[in-house]
């Protein structure tokens, strides 16, 4: 007789604190799902991101990292797969060479480092000041662009979007 179990919590960004538990028995073909007790901690999600050029506003791609969520409870650490640009899930945004972008991270403390990876950049550039809203001058160059944080106590997060 074939079994598993599979348990399901925490990337999906819903906060509620539920978990649920499918099983599935291969020969009798039945399928049972249950919901766990609410109060079982679930893995944070990496917090949201925004980034504002003259041409507009989007919301970064969640692009990997390791978060805690505040007093150690629950982490979470995902490794991204580089991708080219256009990628699915990944946001496009219009930049020319000189404009101003604001980054906006909905971060739970001030970051002690913000950087910048430009594509085909292995070497990320370090922002100052780090911040919870950090600004700099765009370099007119196209292509993924990789924007991390690090904030103590809950780990680093780094977000994606396409210049285009």
């Amino acid at each position: 007789m074939a079994c598993c179990a599979v348990l399901l919590a925490g990337c999906s960004g819903d906060d509620s604190g539920s978990t649920t538990a499918v099983t599935t028995t291969g020969d009798a073909g039945t399928t049972s799902v249950s919901t766990a007790d609410p109060q079982v901690p679930r893995a944070p999600s990496l917090p949201d991101a925004f980034l504002t050029a003259p041409s507009g506003m989007v919301q970064l791609a969640s692009y990997g990292g390791c978060w805690t969520r505040e007093g150690g409870v629950a982490s979470v650490c995902a490794d991204p797969i580089e991708v080219t640009c256009p990628a699915p899930g990944i946001p496009d945004l219009d930049i020319e060479a000189g404009d101003e972008l604001r980054l906006d991270m909905d971060l739970p403390a001030r970051p002690s480092e913000v950087t910048l990876r430009p594509t085909g950049s292995r070497k990320p550039t370090t922002l100052k000041p780090p911040a919870t809203t950090t600004r700099w001058t765009a370099s007119g160059e196209t292509g993924l662009a990789v924007v991390g944080a690090s904030v103590p106590g809950y780990g680093n997060a780094a977000w994606a979007v396409c210049f285009v």
